[in-house]
This record gives C-alpha cells, structure tokens and sequence, in this order.
C-alpha cells in the first residue's frame, strides 16, 4: 500500500543500480514523484539515470542533495546503500522514514506470499533452491528475489503477482523492512558479519532477529538446530518451529553421514553427491 502522502510530496531513491532502477520505476507506476541519486557516476548508472529521467524522475548521479532528502515523504534504500551513508544518514537526522528497497516491493505485494531467507552464509543458494522447489511443486510463477539476480521491486512491476516470493533478506533490509511478514523464515546460521557497520555482533544479531518481528500464529519457521545463537533467538517467535542439522536427527530434515543420504522427514530424500553445491 502506498501512502497518499507520497503521492503529494516526493520519496527518495538511494542508489541506482539495478534495485534502485526498479524501485523508483515503481514508485513512478503508482504515481509517486521520485527524486533518484548515486554517489558513482558510472555508464551503467548514466544509462539508468536517463531512462528514470524519460519517466519524469528527477535524478543526481555523482552526488546526493541531502538537502532535497531531508525534505522527501520517504527514502528507499537500494541493498548496497551502507546504513551510515550520508543520504540514509540525513535523511534519519531530519526525521525522514527510510525503507529498505525490499519493504517497497512487499507493500506493492500484498497477496503474495513470502519465504525470507536470513542468516550469514548461504542466503543467496538458499533463496534460489527455495524458488526453484517451489515451481517444481507446480507453483510455475514461483519466483526468487534479493541481492542476488531479480530484485524484489523487479518483481512487483511485472504484469502478474507471484503466489509467492522466495526472499534473499539481509540484516540491513530486515532493519528497514517494518512490514516484511514471512509466511515461512529460514535462519541458516548466524556469526560475527558487517562488524565494521554494527560494531557489535550484538547489534548485528538484533538486526537478523526483526526475521521473527511480524511472527503469528501461522508463521512456520525453519532454523539452524546445530547453531545455539539461531535457535535461541527463534525460541521466541510465535508460529511453527522446525530444524535442520548437519550433525543430528532433526525434524525438518538432516544429513546422514553414514551413508551421505540428506534426510527429509525421516525419508532418505537424495545423495550428498547428487547435489551440486
């Protein structure tokens, strides 16, 4: 749902790359004024600055008003836009909501439905392999989204909504995605990342642990069980909680080293040398 204030004033777009180019188109279609801005100048990001031009974006590369950013309704941060970036930074001290790039796509997404990958490692193959079961499944629109390939925006501009949408989900974009609701949540692990940015894994873990924030009854939640920080910070979150393990019997699933069989549900699913990874 876009705010009717954003259509009388004007958000910004942090980053112009391809999720920056895709969440400004789709402020664009819901007629919303989008001023759109990169600190590089790259051809790529010349090239996408000129195409958000021709539908009426006013656009910066090679510099930021923070002024005019600190006077926008929102900001829309592209994935790569560190938190502490100036414009995020200006934006934040003047009062102004800034939102992941993911949090635009959901609100643009309301029937759809979500499976967010979190975690330190494995996001990314998580994400796709999500994707890619899910139109095995006979769910041909499945789609996957995130830093990686599409971005979610992308997808929210196509002709058709997905039934659902396999989410990559860093701790940045969790930060600022306050509407991001998973159907199902997957925390593959957790350890010490962005300590240049965080400080502390403490304040890092805080930022992974807004996976469960939205968590209800019907939630399903599928963690790391050989990884205690995972577990205890999905011990919480209301919903259906299920394990993985690569050293155990687990519900979900595990990996049975005897006879390197990955395990579903108790059923031998395929061998470890059957999956290329």
């Amino acid at each position: 749902m876009i705010p009717e204030r954003w259509r009388r004033g004007e958000v910004a777009v942090v980053g112009l790359l391809r999720s920056g180019r895709s969440a400004a188109e789709l402020l664009r279609r819901h007629d919303v004024p989008v001023y759109a801005s990169d600190s590089a100048s790259t051809p790529a990001l010349r090239e996408n600055a000129a195409a958000l031009g021709a539908l009426g974006c006013a656009v910066d590369v090679g510099r930021h008003d923070l002024v005019r950013i600190g006077r926008s309704e929102a900001v829309i941060a592209s994935p790569g836009v560190p938190p502490d970036a100036p414009p995020l930074a200006a934006a934040r001290q003047a009062g102004v909501e800034v939102l992941a790039e993911l949090e635009l796509a959901i609100r643009c997404l309301p029937e759809t439905r979500l499976a967010v990958v979190t975690g330190t490692k494995g996001k990314s193959t998580t994400a796709a392999c999500l994707a890619h079961l899910l139109r095995a499944a006979g769910l041909s629109d499945a789609a996957a989204a995130g830093n990686i390939g599409t971005p979610a925006s992308a997808v929210a501009l196509a002709e058709r909504a997905p039934a659902w949408l396999a989410v990559e989900a860093s701790s940045f974009q969790l930060h600022d995605a306050p509407s991001l609701t998973p159907a199902v949540g997957v925390l593959t692990n957790l350890s010490p990342d962005h300590l240049d940015r965080y400080g502390t894994a403490e304040a890092y873990y805080a930022d992974k642990a807004l996976l469960f924030r939205n968590a209800a009854s019907a939630s399903r939640w599928v963690v790391n069980g050989d990884d205690e920080a995972a577990l205890a910070m999905a011990a919480r979150a209301a919903g259906t909680r299920e394990t993985f393990s690569l050293t155990q019997r687990a519900a979900a699933g595990f990996y049975d080293r005897t006879g390197r069989w990955l395990v579903l549900r108790g059923t031998p699913l395929l061998r470890r040398g059957d999956l290329q990874l």
